[in-house]
């Protein structure tokens, strides 16, 4: 099974004890074709600066190769158009979130989605995976640390 990452998956690693060992896993994962993103949560997690030169140096591998090809931009673009409440979390619009480009590409290939996001918030990643249109696994990075054996 494969899986995309979300940023606050990655970046609340910080708030843990074993970031590292963390961090190391990911990396693992990575390597091991399991775990992918898309270019949205690389630039995302330009506000942790040292995690993101991390998942930088692995882009290649980490970043997902086909993430414009036009089935998922329509995809990503219906969603965006149908939960734009993905774009406006912080309160400052994001003008390219990862967010429905995270979902599409997890549609399109089957993957599961890993996120930090509130599972009961009608607002949230897990909220528009669950919707009958898309049904696409979602779990929190605890779980993914769990499934795959991380921390």
């Amino acid at each position: 099974m494969a899986y995309l990452i979300d940023t606050d998956a990655i970046a609340h690693c910080e708030t843990r004890p074993d970031c590292e060992s963390v961090l190391q896993g990911l990396h693992r994962a990575i390597e091991a074709t399991r775990l992918k993103a898309v270019e949205q949560v690389l630039d995302e997690l330009r506000r942790w600066p040292d995690i993101q030169a991390r998942f930088t140096r692995v882009k290649k591998q980490f970043v997902i190769r086909n993430q414009y090809r036009p089935e998922i931009a329509a995809l990503a673009g219906q969603i965006a158009e149908d939960f734009p409440f993905l774009f406006d979390l912080t309160g400052s619009r994001n003008p390219d979130s990862a967010d429905p480009w995270l979902i599409a590409c997890a549609k399109f290939h089957g993957w599961t989605v890993i996120t930090d996001e509130r599972k009961q918030s009608t607002k949230r990643i897990p909220y528009v995976c669950r919707q009958q249109s898309l049904s696409v696994r979602c779990i929190s990075g605890p779980e993914f640390f769990a499934e795959i054996g991380i921390g």
